[in-house]
């Protein structure tokens, strides 16, 4: 969140021809000092989007200005983990990008950190957990399967060992069970956080 603060105008100018994004939690941060204290409200504190915590540190929401799509920040740490950027590159380039068979996720920007030559942010899209909602059918868990082992053998094919293929690292794409998104933190809710979010089964929108 601090990185995003300090130096958004920079993120904003490296992306040419673009609007560039903006980050929901850097927006939050001016609600937050702008409003009285929750305290003073009649509400629980338990009940206002300010008391949401970001699951992950180094993951950030964000919307992209020019379309208005939810897409995700990653920090990566080129020092820990120097191929990721370079792989994930190199699956969403011509003419990986374009197989049918590629379930990489996709990546649409890098940006540089201006004060840190190790810390890149790699912009893609928002995803969600592949097993919520939950499956309903055995024909929607074995279609998961198959794109699992395809996307893996594909890889393979293309000189890459994934070494890493757990629950954690495997997502899903949100846009056909929830064509209104959801809130990025408390999920189950809708993006405004004030209601429940609602989505299609997987056998109604595969």
């Amino acid at each position: 969140m601090y990185l995003w603060t300090e130096h958004a105008s920079a993120y904003n100018q490296s992306l040419p021809g673009q609007e560039g994004n903006t980050a929901k939690h850097r927006q939050l941060i001016k609600v937050v000092l702008d409003k009285p204290p929750l305290n003073r409200s009649k509400k629980r504190w338990t009940s206002c989007e300010n008391s949401l915590t970001p699951i992950w540190s180094q993951v950030l929401d964000a919307t992209r200005m020019s379309d208005g799509v939810m897409v995700l920040i990653k920090k990566v740490k080129t020092s820990l983990h120097p191929f990721e950027v370079d792989i994930t590159s190199h699956f969403s380039s011509d003419p990986l990008v374009s197989d049918s068979r590629n379930h990489c996720v996709p990546l649409y920007e890098v940006l540089d950190d201006p004060d840190d030559q190790n810390i890149k942010l790699m912009v893609m899209p928002f995803l969600r957990e592949f097993g919520d909602p939950r499956f309903e059918t055995i024909g929607e868990a074995v279609e998961f399967f198959r794109q699992v082992f395809e996307g893996l053998q594909f890889m393979h094919h293309n000189g890459v060992a994934h070494r890493d293929c757990m629950d954690l690292n495997i997502m899903m794409d949100l846009k056909p069970l929830y064509p209104n998104l959801f809130h990025p933190v408390a999920q189950n809710f809708n993006r405004d956080y004030k209601g429940q979010a609602s989505h299609h089964t997987r056998t109604k929108r595969p």
